[in-house]
């Protein structure tokens, strides 16, 4: 269930299991914003659908001197904001889906985390040159903390989470922002259990729950299409260098007959066969 200020198009949603929760929602959402906003809802507007014509619902909003506005059947477009925002939060939450790999059971995880970062993005649909979040909490959102849902993250292990030489991280998948807390919320893979960690190292090229997406490997000094050559080496064995490492040897062996040339010629072919005769 999801709620829009038409003021600052701050959205707020609540999962339920049913449609007959709608009246709780609404009320939880009442409470929440007039004693955040302190001022009083005056209207609110729905498609007339049976969750918001229950007689308690009517009764509520008649005590507490709200306006029941209701669209024409048939005519969504009358409610135009709600019905956008529907479309966007649900093509939202199917594209972090699908990025992600998780499975459909994670959907109000993504909603929520979809949502809050919305509002904290700025929108045409308001004149004024800030986001639905500083509108509605008078400050500007705090964007640091924001990662990309689903990828992997090393999340450390507290003291007493784990024994004297026990992994200081465990690999978890990035599940959202937690409401009330000041970190991130994580979706242990092994486990199956989630957890809510301040502290955690993210990869946001990776994303566990994928098939397709290996981890990405750590970039070389050396060219990767850079041919590698076989040197034989003493005593039998076989080195592999690469064209760069043996550009570096035949380097060296030339400084060091630029240093033997003050000696006489044959020191000079001793020196020189001692040092390539192992090569060959």
């Amino acid at each position: 269930m999801s709620f829009i200020d038409d003021f600052t198009r701050f959205r707020v949603v609540f999962p339920i299991r049913a449609k007959s929760d709608t009246f709780e929602a609404f009320k939880a959402f009442k409470s929440y914003a007039e004693n955040h906003l302190n001022a009083k809802i005056k209207a609110l507007r729905d498609d007339k659908g049976g969750e918001y014509m229950s007689s308690a619902f009517l009764r509520f909003t008649t005590d507490a001197g709200i306006v029941r506005q209701h669209t024409v059947r048939n005519r969504p477009q009358q409610n135009g904001v709600a019905e956008r925002a529907n479309r966007t939060m649900a093509e939202g939450v199917t594209a972090m889906l699908a990025e992600s790999g998780l499975p459909l059971s994670f959907w109000g995880e993504a909603l929520a985390s979809f949502v809050h970062v919305s509002n904290c993005l700025p929108t045409a649909s308001i004149s004024k040159q800030a986001t639905p979040y500083q509108l509605w909490h008078g400050r500007k959102p705090d964007v640091a903390p924001f990662r990309v849902w689903g990828c992997l993250a090393y999340v450390h292990v507290q003291k007493d989470k784990r024994t004297s030489l026990g992994s200081h991280m465990q690999k978890c998948v990035f599940i959202g922002y937690p409401s009330g807390y000041k970190g991130w919320k994580f979706y242990d893979l092994a486990s199956r259990r989630t957890l809510i960690s301040e502290r955690a190292d993210f990869d946001e090229r990776h994303f566990p729950s994928r098939k397709d997406s290996p981890p990405i490997p750590i970039p070389s000094f050396v060219d990767s299409d850079s041919r590698s050559e076989r040197v034989p080496a003493q005593g039998g064995g076989r080195l592999m260098l690469s064209s760069t490492q043996l550009q570096l040897l035949l380097l060296q062996l030339l400084l060091l007959c630029l240093k033997l040339l003050s000696l006489p010629l044959h020191l000079l072919l001793q020196k020189l066969l001692l040092i390539l005769l192992p090569l060959l």
